[in-house]
């Protein structure tokens, strides 16, 4: 067993892949790609504010996230009672309730574990094995477990650095509902909620600690990427792009999901 340590993510995550060719040696091979900045970060802004509202009750008669059993399955970070999934915009910025360090500890969960993230995860890395993208990355299982490993530690960097930067700056990542009737004006919030996000005055502000977490998530991953999948284009410009977007069909799934779901259930 050879353990290979790369020091360069956001959130602890393990891979174990059976390496036959290339660069790394034979036998099984364990990635840890760890990083101390982010995680610090995500822990000095989320631990104490979950400490400090752990069970108490939000002035709108909402209760706020208390410590109990939750299976990581779910999405949810282990000892967080989940929050609701689809809640709607404020009306006003004086109806705004700011986000909770607890609340701020589930999105981050649901984002890099949960069973949605999973799921596009596995996706993404079998369209991009099918089409041997990176080039330098075999077709083969190895190679669609290196892909899967790398898009999920991306995810999983990019988001602990934007709940990180938002905690500290007063951004909540979140996605609000629109509450409009129209199918244009809900699709124009969608889409304008992938560069904007709530801060503490109530209002939509551009998502810093979202672009910050793009682009640095992408940044770190290049430093294990195969140089094919290294250039200036995809170092500089392609991950705001791509974040962008998939935070756009994110937030058309928030947006739509919930009465397309009440539809079938008639």
């Amino acid at each position: 067993m050879q353990v290979v340590d790369l020091t360069r993510g956001g959130v602890a995550f393990l891979i174990e892949s059976r390496v036959r060719s290339g660069a790394f040696p034979a036998g099984t091979i364990r990635w840890r790609i760890a990083g101390a900045p982010a995680t610090l970060l995500l822990l000095t802004a989320l631990v104490p504010g979950a400490a400090a509202q752990n069970g108490s009750r939000e002035p709108d008669g909402s209760t706020s996230l208390t410590a109990s059993a939750a299976p990581l399955s779910s999405g949810i970070a282990p000892g967080v009672q989940p929050v609701p999934r689809h809640p709607y915009a404020p009306k006003t910025p004086g109806d705004y309730r700011a986000i909770t360090g607890h609340e701020r500890l589930d999105w981050f969960a649901r984002r890099t574990v949960g069973w949605q993230a999973i799921g596009v995860g596995l996706v993404n890395a079998g369209f991009n094995t099918a089409i041997r993208n990176p080039e330098e990355w075999p077709g083969t299982w190895e190679g669609f477990g290196k892909r899967f490993g790398t898009r999920s530690a991306q995810v999983a960097i990019s988001s602990g650095i934007e709940a990180s930067l938002g905690a500290m700056w007063g951004e909540d990542p979140r996605y609000f509902r629109s509450g409009k009737s129209g199918t244009g004006g809900r699709i124009w919030y969608a889409v304008t909620s992938s560069f904007l996000t709530y801060r503490e005055d109530g209002r939509r502000h551009l998502a810093w600690a979202r672009f910050a977490g793009m682009a640095g998530g992408r940044a770190i991953t290049n430093q294990w990427r195969p140089p094919s999948d290294r250039a200036w284009f995809k170092y500089c410009f392609q991950p705001l792009g791509t974040g962008v977007g998939f935070r756009i069909t994110s937030n058309l799934l928030h947006e739509f999901w919930p009465d397309l779901r009440a539809k079938f259930r008639k």
